[in-house]
């Protein structure tokens, strides 16, 4: 219910030209700030991923052999349901917010941002829960290769046999160098260059 409300705001203020390149407006803090403000806020949204998978109800006895709990991606069966929805969304606009922020922001170090980048992926590596089992399936695809289009009706072994688990078999799949082909004739039409802001002229 609260995930049909939001998206019917955001409709509406896109319908009303609300959500414009120019708004919302940020406030000018340092460009660090906002970075921060990135990597914080994920690391929140990580804690949350985790209670979230915990406290599933109903999960099935399969996926707790699962070396990472997984949030079931057909949606958050979980106690408190709806606030944690709520957290995450409320999580997601803070980081739209001040992902807009630091884009606007005049000056940006290029160590800051790959400082910000590292802390990023340093927690999502050590992440102790996923939001889907896509990424067991991306494992899976690089696991194969292009035989991931024709896999055999062999089952992984080893480290790899988790993966045996969510496929249940021998499953097609589009991701690869096709899924990258596709994707690449879909945004060729978009445009390359943003129109730039005129710059205002100060008033004296």
């Amino acid at each position: 219910m609260f995930l049909a409300f939001f998206t019917l705001l955001l409709l509406v203020a896109e319908y009303f030209g609300l959500l414009s390149s120019r708004t919302p407006r940020t406030p000018k803090l340092p460009a660090w700030a906002w970075a921060a403000l990135l990597v914080a806020s994920y690391a929140v949204q990580l804690g949350v991923v985790r209670y979230a998978a915990l406290n599933q109800l109903g999960m099935p006895d399969w996926r707790l052999t699962m070396p990472i709990p997984v949030i079931d991606d057909r949606g958050m069966p979980i106690a408190n349901g709806d606030a944690v929805t709520a957290i995450v969304l409320i999580l997601a606009a803070l980081q739209s917010y001040a992902l807009l922020a630091l884009y606007r922001a005049r000056s940006i170090s290029r160590n800051l941002l790959w400082i910000g980048c590292g802390a990023m992926l340093a927690l999502s590596l050590f992440a102790p829960a996923l939001m889907s089992f896509d990424m067991y399936g991306y494992v899976r695809g690089a696991v194969l290769g292009v035989s991931s289009y024709t896999p055999a009706d062999v089952p992984f072994s080893g480290d790899y046999h988790i993966l045996n688990l969510w496929f249940d078999g021998p499953t097609y799949t589009l991701y690869g160098p096709l899924w990258i082909a596709m994707v690449q004739a879909v945004t060729v039409a978009a445009p390359r260059d943003c129109p730039s802001a005129t710059p205002r002229t100060p008033r004296l």
